[in-house]
């Protein structure tokens, strides 16, 4: 019984602290993410990029947080944080075309260099834009359906008729 209370008054306040921490970032993330979406509603592109921002905002804050009320409490994060790194690079790899084509659409719907009804030609490919999403463009002409990546028509050039 007497180790418990010296254990309890070692590392109980270290303990508090953390908790506190953490619950401070999760309140903070979600309050964030709320914030972010008032914000993002008041644009034209927001339904698609605005939530992307959001849920990343958040997941970053959240992640922090945890990982810093863990050290707060007296556990070593550098395991952690190094694997972290290594899995992100590994995964931002595995992910790179996805990711490129993920972050050539924000900027696709953010600058509207086109809009649905151009008719658009890129990389061999000639159709009316029907659809933008974060992945690809839909083109459709009369025979034809093409989806093509937005990365290529960031890095290619463009035809735009309207």
């Amino acid at each position: 019984m007497h180790k418990m209370s010296e254990l309890m008054a070692i590392h109980g306040p270290k303990i508090i602290l953390g908790t506190a921490v953490i619950g401070i970032t999760v309140f903070l993330a979600f309050v964030i993410r709320s914030v972010l979406g008032r914000v993002f509603n008041r644009f034209v592109w927001a339904p698609r990029v605005g939530s992307l921002i959001s849920a990343t905002a958040f997941f970053a804050i959240l992640i922090f947080g945890i990982l810093t009320g863990l050290a707060t409490m007296g556990l070593n994060m550098m395991p952690i944080i190094a694997s972290l790194g290594l899995g992100g690079f590994a995964i931002g790899f595995a992910f790179k075309d996805v990711l490129s084509n993920l972050l050539a659409g924000v900027l696709v719907i953010v600058y509207q260099p086109f809009v649905k009804g151009d008719t658009l030609t890129v990389s061999g490919c000639e159709g009316k834009v029907v659809e933008i999403n974060l992945r690809y463009t839909v083109l459709e002409n009369e025979s034809t359906r093409f989806m093509v990546p937005n990365s290529l028509i960031l890095t290619n050039p463009l035809k735009i008729g309207r």
